[in-house]
Parts: C-alpha cells; sequence; structure tokens
C-alpha cells in the first residue's frame, strides 16, 4: 500500500526552479507553470533532498528532531506526494 522508502537519493526534477523566503520554500515547474509552497517543515525536506540525502536519511532526521518515531511515516507520505506531483525523482 504504501511506498518503499528508497536508499538512493532523490533528486529535485529537472522542471523545477525553487525560491526560499525566509523558512519557506516556492516551487515552480517550469514547464507546467505551476506554484507550489512548501511550509517549513517541507522546505527543510526539500533542502535535504538537494542536499543528496536518502529518503531513509531524511525520515529518520526528521522523526529525531521531533521526538516522534510516526514522522517517518509522514514525511515517507510527504515524499510520496513530491513525486506524484514529479518535483522529485529516483536517481539512477
Amino acid at each position: 500500500m504504501g511506498h518503499k522508502q528508497v536508499t538512493q537519493p532523490l533528486l529535485v526534477s529537472a522542471t523545477v526552479a525553487t525560491a526560499y523566503l525566509d523558512d519557506e520554500a516556492v516551487l515552480l515547474e517550469v514547464d507546467g507553470a505551476q506554484l507550489h509552497h512548501l511550509n517549513a517543515c517541507g522546505t527543510q525536506i526539500w533542502k535535504m533532498i538537494t542536499d543528496g540525502q536518502t529518503e531513509a536519511e531524511i525520515a529518520s532526521t526528521i522523526a529525531a528532531m521531533r521526538g516522534d518515531a510516526d514522522a517517518a511515516t509522514e514525511v515517507t507520505g510527504f515524499l510520496s506526494s513530491l513525486r506524484a506531483a514529479r518535483l522529485v525523482v529516483e536517481s539512477a
């Protein structure tokens, strides 16, 4: 049912441009001219993606920072939504 955590780093799609505003981010799909707003937590995850972290590393880091094991499930869901929107892709 859920997405299996990937051990390869995720990559930002080549068609996505990012602008940071304080602790939040706006993602622009250049080819579709669609905007996506990320809150502070989403932006933190986005930065981890751009730093080359794997899904497992991101989930573990966020869960440890929040002191909440359920956070890993939330991260996995968020990353699945980024995949579905084609904002990130699996590295080869």
